[in-house]
């Protein structure tokens, strides 16, 4: 609750949406019930919260003169000066700024759906960060601090490809080809482990120019990054191809089974009623790759 109010500290919030928040699985009755006891435990246990924390019949609220610094907001004021500033050095400081504030996830003990949807957005805009702070950093050839930005956006998410790439790239413009080759291997590794598909294209290029180059040459904008989304568009002619994923095994069967459908609507084999498949999830968890892999399994089907 006190989190909650903390992050909107200028607007006063109906007991009745603290109590759904807070206690979403609760009858109205009994959440609101609970927050009156959390309400009153907290003015026993902090009698100094009558002074900032304001309540009465409707609404609860932090006072409009208590002053409040919290991290959340600090962190997210740093991330939108970046994205509105022109001048390079000005934005790297804000990024560096606002990577520097975020020390863990939001509230990690917590499953609200309301933390929840807060810790992942956060972590979005983290990651954004990153990728920004590493592009430039990368432009001034500063290898080291880039790598290390690089390391921390891996560990944010161990199946983003797209951060193994950017490592790679890093690693091999540095000079250290052992460690880039050697992340290309955990990277296949890991994604065959968990979401039962190999690296993109793109991956496995840079892969075999590492091997063939001691000292090469890359380029940011030749690499898939974090926010580069593109559809993946199946053939019309496919044959759904009965290949598991390991790991995934559910969501592999449920994209067939709807491309199957798909292919037997447009030979008009079953009524022509819309259909839409719908894939959700955090950033790099393989969503597009998912699709990618079912696209070039049927492609190689239909050459044969």
């Amino acid at each position: 609750m006190l989190a909650y109010l903390a992050l909107h500290p200028h607007t006063p919030q109906s007991r009745q949406r603290l109590a759904f928040l807070l206690w979403p699985d609760s009858s109205e009755t009994q959440a609101r019930s609970n927050l009156r006891k959390e309400l009153s435990y907290l003015r026993k246990a902090v009698p100094q919260s009558n002074e900032w924390l304001l309540a009465d019949t409707k609404t609860v609220h932090w006072g409009s003169e208590v002053p409040l610094a919290v991290d959340v907001s600090q962190f997210d004021m740093a991330v939108r000066a970046a994205d509105q500033e022109g001048d390079r050095p000005t934005r790297q400081r804000y990024l560096e700024q606002a990577i520097a504030l975020y020390r863990e996830d939001f509230l990690p003990d917590f499953e609200n759906d309301w933390v929840v949807s807060e810790r992942e957005r956060l972590r979005h805009d983290l990651g954004r960060a990153l990728d920004g702070v590493i592009a430039l950093l990368e432009k001034q050839g500063k290898w080291a601090a880039a790598i290390a930005h690089a390391q921390h956006l891996l560990r944010l998410d161990n199946l983003n490809e797209a951060a193994y790439c950017t490592l790679m790239r890093l690693y091999g413009s540095s000079g250290d080809r052992a460690s880039a080759l050697q992340l290309y291997h955990q990277c296949m590794t890991l994604l065959r482990d968990e979401l039962g598909i190999e690296p993109s294209t793109a991956t496995r290029r840079m892969y075999e120019q590492l091997l063939m180059d001691d000292t090469p040459s890359f380029h940011s904008n030749e690499l898939p990054h974090r926010e580069d989304v593109h559809p993946v568009v199946l053939p019309r002619h496919v044959e759904v191809v009965q290949s598991p994923l390991v790991g995934r095994e559910t969501e592999w069967m449920q994209i067939q089974t709807w491309a199957k459908s798909c292919l037997q609507r447009a030979h008009g084999k079953t009524p022509q009623e819309p259909t839409l498949l719908i894939l959700q999830g955090e950033p790099g968890i393989g969503k597009t790759r998912q699709l990618e892999e079912i696209s070039r399994l049927t492609q190689e089907k239909q050459g044969k």
